[in-house]
């Protein structure tokens, strides 16, 4: 019990994610062999797990006796487990994406999935103002739990849309770009784009020789 109480002072809930990185860029093949054979078992894991997180909600409330900021913080041992399925269904994701992408996608989705690549870590960055913004708009209402935990989908789509929204604004408009980490001027441009341009040359170059 004092495992699933005292979660933040065990060493697996957090560090775990930057040693299991390395362990995936040493061992990369194997990792995305093993993926591969078991993504089926893996997306149903992640299916069942994103559903108990509901039963942990209220375990975590009513059995555990846990505070708010306990009940939703993310290194509870229980989305650990979850984190694991769920990072490992993205990857597979992704790797579907790419092979897709080696054998031509339509040019409209493409360009759709290059302009969200640009402004993807800004999403990240400024999720923060949708999130409270959608809280204080839960304050407004009045719904039964239920109505909430059905309404999810919206609040996610809220949250989303608004953050992608703000990270196309940042990234279109100086000099909010390097707010999202997509600065539209530097202040040694020059010796930029020249450094840009020699490594250019040089990997052409190096095609070259090869061929």
């Amino acid at each position: 019990m004092w495992w699933f109480r005292s979660y933040g002072n065990n060493v697996f809930v957090y560090q775990f994610y930057f040693i299991a990185g390395g362990i995936v860029a040493i061992h990369y093949d194997k990792v995305v062999a093993l993926i591969e054979r078991n993504h089926r078992f893996i997306g149903w894991m992640t299916g069942i797990l994103a559903l108990g997180t509901v039963g942990l909600f209220f375990g975590d409330q009513n059995v555990l006796k846990l505070s708010a900021k306990a009940t939703f913080s993310v290194h509870q041992p229980y989305i650990f487990i979850y984190d694991i399925f769920m990072l490992s269904f993205v990857f597979w994701l992704g790797l579907q994406y790419a092979k897709a992408r080696q054998h031509g996608l339509p040019d409209w989705l493409d360009r759709i999935i290059k302009a969200f690549s640009k402004v993807s870590f800004g999403v990240y960055l400024v999720q923060s103002l949708p999130l409270f913004a959608l809280y204080g708009l839960l304050g407004l209402v009045h719904l039964p739990a239920w109505a909430v935990l059905a309404l999810l989908p919206v609040g996610y789509l809220f949250v989303f849309s608004g953050s992608l929204a703000i990270s196309w604004f940042c990234y279109k408009v100086s000099p909010f770009g390097v707010l999202i980490g997509r600065p539209q001027w530097h202040l040694f441009s020059k010796g930029v784009s020249s450094h840009v341009k020699n490594n250019l040359k040089t990997n052409q170059s190096v095609k070259s020789s090869r061929n």
